[in-house]
């Protein structure tokens, strides 16, 4: 992106994706390696969230943030030093406070990022709505505006309450919490962070995969939203067909699939990289394999005919753009 649009271009995707190397000013002409004056392959760090103090719901890392206040011998990592950091951080917890805000709560929150669209001044056409699950969530069936008892937000499914004994356990804001519940949310982000753990070989990455597969299929309960999240599975899948095939006959098969518990677009994200597919196998009465579709190959490749959930995007004569391009 940067040999095509110039070096500045890539602050579009910084803002979300590397805001550390952005805010350092990595992303200028003047810089070879747009990534590593800072924060290499950091990513969304802590800060990164708890330094915003104003967001807006227009997307693309329309944000604010400022530079928390440091305290004593922060930046330490051995020694004595480290050591009284510690003491002094849990001792007068105040330091932390700055860091928290009940904006924390807010889809608004979250839709800086999670809301993207392309203008002229990257795809050099116009303006493209990309990736929106804020407003998908905001139309939806779970935003009661008004009533939190009744409404699914964001982090009350990808941040769900775990038992915790930090000191900043509790919370007397939400409506289903108190101060003293020993409770904390969760920062795993759950079907949100898979892909990038398991890839980068990340502690804990296996772990992650396994709780997000589980979470898919609806194993991991969520007490504090169980009045109002549905059962089972993230997409329900229903098989329709005749109940006795004749050796020869044609058979129908339709396959019903509903989003269950989806806050927002099933799939979503950038579509022409991310894809979901139904996989369909048919067995005879000795177990056999006699019809499948939608099966992958040793490279993990779909075969030719798998019915896909997936969006191709084309340039302005029609030709697919088959790498993602913005």
């Amino acid at each position: 992106m940067a040999k095509q649009n110039g070096p500045e271009s890539t602050r579009y995707c910084g803002g979300c994706h590397d805001p550390i190397s952005l805010f350092a000013g990595a992303k200028n002409i003047f810089a070879e390696n747009l990534t590593g004056m800072a924060g290499y392959q950091e990513g969304v760090s802590c800060l990164s969230c708890h330094a915003i103090r104003e967001t807006d719901i227009k997307g693309n890392a329309n944000y604010v943030v400022t530079q928390p206040r440091e305290y004593l011998w922060q930046w330490e990592t051995n020694g004595l030093e480290r050591v009284a950091r510690d003491f002094l951080i849990r001792a007068y917890p105040q330091q932390h406070q700055q860091l928290s805000k009940r904006m924390f709560k807010k889809p608004e929150y979250c839709a800086a990022c999670h809301k993207q669209f392309i203008d002229q001044e990257v795809n050099r056409v116009g303006w493209v709505q990309l990736q929106n699950q804020y407003d998908n969530w905001a139309a939806s069936h779970w935003n009661h505006k008004g009533d939190a008892s009744a409404t699914v937000e964001c982090r009350e499914c990808h941040m769900p309450l775990t038992d915790s004994n930090d000191p900043a356990a509790g919370d007397s804001v939400d409506y289903n919490r108190t101060a003293d519940d020993h409770k904390h949310r969760s920062h795993r982000f759950l079907a949100a962070n898979n892909f990038v753990p398991a890839l980068l070989r990340l502690d804990g990455a296996d772990k992650q995969v396994e709780l997000t597969t589980s979470w898919l299929q609806g194993h991991i309960d969520i007490p504090e939203i169980r009045n109002k999240w549905a059962d089972g599975p993230a997409v329900k899948i229903r098989i329709e067909t005749v109940a006795i095939a004749t050796p020869g006959q044609t058979v129908p098969v339709r396959v019903i699939m509903t989003s269950n518990k989806v806050g927002h677009d099933y799939p979503t994200g950038p579509l022409d990289m991310i894809q979901s597919w139904v996989e369909l196998r048919v067995e005879d009465e000795s177990g056999h394999v006699i019809f499948a579709s939608g099966q992958r190959d040793a490279r993990h490749f779909l075969e030719p005919g798998t019915f896909l959930f997936k969006a191709e995007p084309v340039d302005q004569y029609g030709n697919l753009i088959d790498r993602h391009n913005l």
